[in-house]
Order: C-alpha cells, then sequence, then structure tokens
C-alpha cells in the first residue's frame, strides 16, 4: 500500500469513528432520557390507543404489543435516519464512497423497515402466542420455538 492510499485510509477511519463515537453517544442519551422520562410506558399506552381505535380492546394484549414494536422501530427509524444521512452524505462523500441519491436512500430506507416488520411481527406474534398459551413452561416451548 502506498503512502497516499495509507494516509486517505486513515482519514477516512478517523472521520468514521468520530462519527461513531457522537452517534453512539446520542443512542445511549436517547435510550436513558426514554427509560428516565417514561418513553415506554407512553409508548405502550400509544399502542393501545392504535389498537382501540382498530377495535382491539386491552384483552388482545399480542395486538397491542405488535402495535408497541411497529411504533418502537418507527421511532428509531426516525431517530436514526438523520445519523444515516449524515454517515452517507457527507462521510462516505468527502471520501468519495458514496454513489446514492437522497431519494434512492429515501427509498431503500423505507424498503428496510418494511422487511423488518414483515419478519419482526410474525415471529414476535407467535412467540407472545407461545408465552401466552405455554403455562408455567412457557419458558421451554419459547426456547423450543427460537
Amino acid at each position: 500500500m502506498d503512502a497516499e492510499t495509507f494516509q486517505k485510509s486513515r482519514l477516512y477511519q478517523l472521520d468514521k469513528s468520530n462519527f461513531s463515537f457522537w452517534s453512539g453517544l446520542y443512542s445511549e442519551t436517547e435510550g436513558t432520557l426514554i427509560l428516565v422520562l417514561g418513553g415506554i410506558p407512553f409508548l405502550w399506552s400509544l399502542a393501545g390507543t392504535v389498537s382501540g381505535r382498530f377495535g382491539f380492546g386491552p384483552e388482545y394484549e399480542i395486538t397491542q404489543s405488535l402495535s408497541f414494536l411497529t411504533l418502537a422501530t418507527l421511532f428509531s427509524a426516525i431517530t436514526g435516519l438523520p445519523w444515516s444521512i449524515y454517515s452517507t452524505f457527507v462521510i462516505e462523500e468527502k471520501h468519495g464512497f458514496n454513489q446514492q441519491t437522497l431519494g434512492f436512500f429515501l427509498k431503500d430506507a423505507m424498503k428496510k423497515f418494511a422487511v423488518t416488520q414483515c419478519i419482526l411481527l410474525p415471529v414476535t406474534s407467535l412467540l407472545l402466542y407461545i408465552i401466552k398459551i405455554g403455562g408455567d413452561y412457557f419458558f421451554i416451548y419459547a426456547w423450543l420455538f427460537t
């Protein structure tokens, strides 16, 4: 590896490392604030309201759990979007690696969210159903499922 390639690689890694530090700090702060300020109970209540608007009462805890997961992943996707945009369109572009347009990037993010939901929701609903009907030994059935 020549000196120029080494220098470019070193600068890229420094930028990525610096970005990783700040995005990690933000992530830890966000998670702490969500726990301290009651974000999870709030989101659970909101999921109950959303489920209720579709005619599902509190006895439909699996439906409320799926609403909760959808809202939580939506929140995570929205709060993580600026960090992804900065990484792709500032850091990657600065070093000549970005080949995406903003439209393609956003379309890709929506597809990623949809695929995540298509996998997460059925698996979670089945696991919650196993826990619900499993009785005292639900953990064995859940373990066998996973």
